[in-house]
C-alpha cells in the first residue's frame, strides 16, 4: 500500500465544529484553501494508496521521519510567494531539503498586485529560488498555477515548471460544465458572493446589492470573519458603519444573509441553490463552479487573474467596475462556453503531471470514488455558520443568541458592570460590618442581663 503525507489541515471526513474550526484555524486563515485540499485528497486517494492529511504547517514533521514512514509528499499550494508567507516557505524548504523521497507540488503561486507582477523583491525571489531548488531536486518539475507564475519563475531562472491551475477545479475530473438555464436574472435571483477585506473597491459594488437583492447571501472565507460570526468579535480597522462586511452590526450578518462553511462539500451543495455567484475571491467562485452555478470573478491580483484566465473562468478586474453595474450585468457578462470547451483538455495536462510524478488517481480506480463520497456523507459535515448578531426581530433568539446578548457584550458595558459590581461589593461589605456590630452589641446588652439578674431558689 502506497502511503501519501498530504499537506492539508485535516482529512475530508474528519467532523470539526465551527467553533473547533475556528479555535484551531484548521484551514489556515482562508477556508478556500480547504477546496484544493479536498480535491487533491479525493483524486489521490485509491484502493492501493493511502493519503494523510498532516497538516498546512507540517511543522511537527522531520525528514528523517517522513522518509522513513512515507512513500511520496504531496503538497498542494496557493499564493506561496509572497512576503507574508516566507516563513512558512523556509520550514516547507528546509523539511524538503532533508527528504529522499520524491515530493510533488500542487500547484503555486505568487501574488502582487495587477501590473506590478515583475517587480523584483530580493528578499521573496531569494527565498522562492531555494525552495523551487529543492523541490526540483525532488521532482521531475513544479506546476504552477497560471502563466504569471511561469514566467516569474522563468525571470528567476528556472525551465521544468508546469502550468496546471489549481487542483480544486478537477474535484470531479473532466466532468465539469456550466451552463445558464436563463439569459437575464433579476433582482430577485438567488445571488451568492465573496469578498477580501482588503479590497476596497467592493465596498460600492455592495452598496448596489444589499437592500435591493432579495435573495441576496454573503459567503465569507477568511478566519476573521468566522470569529465575527461566532463571537460577535469586531474585526480591526472596519468600525462601524463601515460598508464593508467586517463588524457585526453590518446588514448581512444583521439580517442573517451570511453563510459561512468549515468544510468543502456543505458548501459546494448550497452553492447548487444559487442562481449566480460574483466576488472577489476565487475559491468562492470556484465553489460556485464545480456546484454547476455561474460565476463571475471580480479579479483583484495575479493570483486570482492567472487562475480565471488559464480556467477559463468569466472574470472583470474590480478596478473596471463601472458605477452602474451590478449582479444582473455580471450574470449577462458570464460566458462559459471557453470554460466548458477547453476543461477536458486542463484535466488531461492535469493528469499527465501527476503521471509524470509517479502518482494515479481514483478515476481509473473503480468504485473508488463512490466508497470515498461515501465516507465523507457518512461524516455529517456541519452546516453553515449563522451570525450570532442576527436581530430577534426576524429569527427567534436561541441559546447561542441569549448567551451572546447576556455575556458577549462590548468592552465599555462590561466596564461599566464592573465599576457597579463593586460599588454593590463595598455596600455590601458596610452593610455586613453594620449588622455584625448591631448583632454583637445585643448580644453583649443580653450576656449582661442574664449575668445581673438574681439567682432563682433551688429546692
Amino acid at each position: 500500500m502506497k502511503r501519501i503525507l498530504l499537506r492539508s489541515g485535516k482529512d475530508p471526513w474528519v467532523r470539526l465544529s465551527p467553533e473547533t474550526t475556528y479555535a484551531t484555524n484548521v484551514y489556515g486563515g482562508n477556508s478556500g484553501n480547504l477546496l484544493f485540499s479536498y480535491a487533491s485528497h479525493r483524486l489521490l486517494t485509491r484502493s492501493d494508496v493511502t493519503v494523510v492529511s498532516r497538516g498546512l504547517g507540517l511543522r511537527g514533521e522531520r525528514p528523517e521521519r517522513v522518509n522513513e514512514q512515507w512513500d511520496h509528499v504531496v503538497l498542494p499550494m496557493a499564493n506561496s510567494f509572497r512576503r507574508g508567507f516566507l516563513r512558512q516557505l523556509e520550514i516547507l524548504t528546509s523539511l524538503i531539503e532533508g527528504l529522499t523521497v520524491p515530493v510533488t507540488i500542487l500547484s503555486i503561486g505568487m501574488q502582487a498586485e495587477v501590473g506590478e507582477e515583475a517587480r523584483p523583491n530580493p528578499v521573496v525571489d531569494d527565498a522562492v529560488r531555494r525552495f523551487v531548488k529543492a523541490v526540483l531536486d525532488h521532482s521531475p518539475s513544479i506546476g504552477v498555477r497560471g502563466e504569471l507564475t511561469a514566467d516569474y519563475l522563468g525571470r528567476l531562472g528556472f525551465r521544468d515548471v508546469e502550468v496546471i491551475g489549481c487542483p480544486s477545479m478537477f474535484l470531479h475530473g473532466p466532468d465539469v460544465r456550466v451552463e445558464k438555464p436563463t439569459e437575464t436574472i433579476d433582482r430577485s435571483a438567488r445571488v451568492s458572493f465573496s469578498v477580501t477585506p482588503r479590497v476596497g473597491e467592493m465596498a460600492a459594488v455592495l452598496g448596489r446589492h444589499v437592500g435591493k437583492f432579495r435573495n441576496l447571501r454573503y459567503v465569507p472565507q477568511d478566519h476573521e470573519t468566522l470569529g465575527l460570526m461566532l463571537w460577535g468579535t469586531q474585526l480591526a480597522d472596519f468600525p462601524e458603519p463601515d460598508p464593508m462586511p467586517f463588524h457585526p452590526s453590518h446588514p448581512v450578518f444583521r439580517d442573517d444573509l451570511a453563510r459561512f462553511f468549515v468544510d468543502p462539500e456543505p458548501w459546494i451543495a448550497y452553492e447548487r441553490t444559487i442562481d449566480f455567484a460574483f466576488g472577489d475571491r476565487i475559491h468562492g467562485n470556484v465553489a460556485a463552479v464545480l456546484a454547476g452555478t455561474p460565476a463571475l470573478l471580480l479579479a483583484h491580483d495575479t493570483r486570482t487573474l492567472e487562475l480565471a484566465r488559464y480556467h477559463g473562468i468569466p472574470h472583470r478586474l474590480v478596478t473596471d467596475v463601472e458605477a452602474h453595474e451590478d449582479a444582473t450585468h455580471f450574470y449577462e457578462q458570464a460566458d462559459y462556453s471557453a470554460f466548458n470547451a477547453g476543461h477536458p483538455e486542463r484535466w488531461r495536462t492535469f493528469e499527465s503531471y501527476l503521471h509524470r510524478h509517479g502518482l494515479e488517481h481514483a478515476l481509473d480506480d473503480p468504485g473508488q470514488l463512490e466508497r470515498y463520497d461515501a465516507r465523507v456523507a457518512a461524516a455529517e459535515l456541519p452546516g453553515p455558520v449563522h451570525a450570532v448578531t442576527r436581530a430577534p426581530k426576524k429569527h427567534p433568539l436561541d441559546r447561542t443568541d441569549w448567551l451572546y446578548r447576556e455575556l458577549g457584550r462590548r468592552g465599555d458595558e462590561i466596564d461599566a458592570l464592573r465599576a457597579a459590581n463593586e460599588g454593590l461589593a463595598q455596600r455590601l461589605t458596610a452593610v455586613e460590618a453594620r449588622v455584625s456590630g448591631s448583632v454583637a452589641r445585643r448580644a453583649s446588652r443580653l450576656i449582661r442581663r442574664q449575668t445581673s439578674a438574681p439567682v432563682a431558689p433551688t429546692d
